[in-house]
């Protein structure tokens, strides 16, 4: 049935985009929320569209609001890959990574890491400091400080990414990736 359903998005990706998007609002919109697959229907329209990259920051939003954690994961892992097209990506990655379950709060974490925003890396921060920390989101943290270090550092070097009163977020990212040299650094823009 998965195969079934990937060829399916493939095959729609495929089409006219404005005639299978029509389509595919008009089907979500006729979703019935008190069906027991309501949230699975919303993750597979989701997946519909990004095949066929049309962004629906409704859609999006809906998902993040599903009772179900892996739908929300699934969109946690969208507004990172939509996040150059969104009106308000923060927005959504915030939502997500504030979530009560982890592992909607690793997909935060992960889409922030390939964010370009410098501002993206205080989210995940937020992610490990405001919630319980496990094995795998301290993993996904890491990474994200790693990779997303070449936007993240030279703009709080600079002075234009600010944790403002959140000590806890910018010493999160510091103990990851902080050096001498970068202590020296925000010594003196203090």
């Amino acid at each position: 049935e998965r195969w079934t359903r990937q060829k399916a998005k493939m095959e729609l990706a495929q089409r006219p985009s404005a005639k299978v998007s029509g389509e595919l609002n008009e089907w979500v919109g006729n979703l019935d929320p008190k069906d027991k697959l309501y949230d699975l229907h919303l993750l597979e329209a989701l997946a519909a569209f990004a095949t066929m990259e049309s962004v629906q920051p409704q859609l999006l939003d809906r998902v993040l609001n599903a009772k179900d954690h892996r739908a929300r994961a699934f969109a946690a892992r969208i507004a990172g890959r939509w996040q150059d097209r969104l009106q308000d990506a923060d927005t959504f990655l915030a939502r997500a990574a504030n979530d009560k379950h982890p592992q909607v709060r690793m997909e935060a974490i992960l889409a922030c890491g390939q964010s370009t925003r410098p501002g993206a890396i205080k989210l995940a921060a937020q992610a490990v400091t405001r919630h319980p920390r496990e094995r795998w989101i301290d993993y996904a943290f890491t990474q994200a400080v790693f990779h997303h270090e070449r936007h993240w550092r030279p703009a709080l070097t600079e002075g234009r990414l600010d944790f403002g009163s959140d000590i806890r977020a910018l010493a999160a990212v510091l103990q990851k990736r902080g050096s001498r040299d970068l202590l020296n650094t925000l010594l003196r823009l203090a």
